[in-house]
């Protein structure tokens, strides 16, 4: 994710606006997306990890304060909690 984008989630989630997972979710989604489908080989259950991470974020946004992001390694821990992660 580029560094401007990460300062702003940051930012929003320090200020309590609800744009924050919208800003995220456009800027690292399909990617995201994409990495879930080719991984699992699977898009409805990519759909599902996905949709399982933002809602996560979405309860508890200060995940977002972190040192970085890391998208990708999120979605790996959501999906192991499901069993199912390759």
């Amino acid at each position: 994710m580029a560094e401007g984008i990460e300062e702003e989630v940051r930012r929003l989630v320090r200020e309590d606006d609800p744009r924050a997972l919208e800003v995220l979710y456009d800027a690292v989604g399909a990617g995201l997306y994409a990495f879930l489908a080719a991984r699992l080989r699977d898009p409805h259950e990519a759909e599902d990890v996905l949709q399982q991470v933002f809602l996560d974020l979405a309860r508890r946004p200060g995940r977002l304060l972190g040192a970085r992001c890391p998208e990708r390694q999120y979605c790996r821990r959501v999906h192991l909690r499901r069993g199912q992660y390759r």
